[in-house]
């Protein structure tokens, strides 16, 4: 439905905008938005929208969010019954393309009367019942400062112990003589 998204404002920047504790520029950093994510707007306040996005609360400049953005939210179909016929048209004597697991998500290219046009892969697209699939819209989320200092160790922690598994592997190899 379109409320769903009255609220909803989506990033319009090249990599990420701060969320800051207040609306001015000198105001502490508590998350980033990067790129089309999506943030609820709260409220408005001199050119700043207070948003709300994953675990960060706090205000960005209103000229990085695109409002009223339906097209940006990207919608989900998951399979819900056992196995779904993918079809060439949207009718059931039309030619089965495919067949698609239960759980399988695909991505929707379009919402019909009672059918779902979806991408299967590269060279499949086609048609599904809409009984037979849960609709959804994904939108990313913003990225609290304490978040990402969590992933960034994660990750660095990751490639070191990717290395020292190369080191040992490397090791255990060289040293047999």
């Amino acid at each position: 439905s379109a409320a769903e998204f009255e609220n909803i404002g989506i990033t319009n920047v090249t990599n990420y905008v701060n969320i800051r504790r207040k609306p001015n520029e000198n105001s502490k950093i508590l998350g980033k938005l990067y790129s089309d994510s999506a943030a609820t707007i709260i409220a408005e306040k001199d050119g700043w929208y207070k948003v709300e996005s994953g675990s960060v609360t706090g205000y960005i400049k209103a000229e990085f969010l695109t409002t009223g953005a339906k097209k940006v939210g990207k919608r989900i179909a998951t399979v819900n019954t056992t196995t779904l016929k993918v079809r060439e048209n949207p009718d059931l004597e039309s030619t089965v393309l495919t067949l698609v697991p239960i759980e399988e998500e695909m991505s929707v290219r379009k919402e019909l009367d009672g059918w779902v046009k979806v991408t299967i892969d590269a060279d499949v697209i086609g048609y599904v019942s809409s009984d037979y699939v849960d609709l959804r819209t994904e939108f990313k989320e913003a990225e609290s400062i304490e978040e990402e200092k969590a992933r960034l160790e994660r990750e660095e922690a990751e490639r070191r112990a990717q290395e020292e598994a190369n080191n040992r592997a490397s090791y255990s190899s060289s040293s047999v003589s």
